[in-house]
């Protein structure tokens, strides 16, 4: 995750999949202040998940 000094704006970006699959998901994470991000996925198939998180600076 990147951290900045001064009024950049953050972007961040949670991937998921079923463990089973090759297609990941793609969800907008939420700022909830305090360099806090907040995403949630619906479980629709018991087994595990790999997720992974992506975050850039927002220059647009």
């Amino acid at each position: 995750m990147p951290f900045t000094d001064g009024h950049d704006v953050i972007s961040c970006l949670l991937e998921y999949r079923w463990a089973g699959n090759n297609d990941w998901q793609q969800l907008r994470m939420q700022p909830l202040g305090n360099d806090r991000w907040r995403a949630e996925f619906r479980v629709v198939k018991l087994g595990r998940y790999q997720y992974r998180l992506s975050a850039w600076v927002d220059h647009f």
